[in-house]
């Protein structure tokens, strides 16, 4: 079974700093510098014109992304609180991991820039390509997936 793009990105595979290209203990004024920085390189107003129209889709989706993980960062209690969240993830996601499958695993569909493996109920796990390394659940049943680049 495969699912569309749109699906695909549901699955969480980037927090908000890694949106705007920071580290998780970036300045307030480093934030401001990389969100500026990013806003001028993809915002579709600027480079709209020289897209095709899924190219173009994609960089709105991405400007939009921008947009909301600087509304989070920028905000010490947003910030914190996500922060918070972020943490809590991260320690679930290594509690849950019980198998670690490197991308050369996996089944790459080009079309849809996206790496499948089949889970042991019948679903399938789906990573987008720009997302790896990443924790994923099936979306069939509770297994989660480490899917990396090279074995650890």
């Amino acid at each position: 079974m495969r699912i569309s793009k749109m699906a695909i990105q549901k699955v969480i595979c980037e927090n908000l700093y890694d949106v705007l290209g920071v580290p998780l203990d970036a300045s307030n004024e480093e934030l401001k510098r990389k969100h500026r920085e990013n806003l001028l390189r993809c915002s579709p107003d600027k480079v709209g014109y020289r897209l095709t129209e899924d190219e173009l889709e994609e960089v709105t989706r991405h400007h939009l992304k921008l947009q909301e993980a600087w509304k989070v960062l920028s905000d010490p209690k947003q910030r914190q609180q996500y922060d918070a969240r972020l943490k809590a993830k991260a320690l679930e996601n290594n509690a849950a991991a019980m198998n670690e499958v490197t991308v050369t695993e996996m089944e790459f569909d080009p079309d849809e820039n996206c790496y499948y493996y089949p889970c042991r109920c019948g679903g399938e796990f789906e990573v987008l390509r720009s997302c790896v390394p990443v924790d994923v659940h099936c979306p069939t049943c509770s297994t989660t997936l480490r899917a990396v680049h090279e074995k650890t």
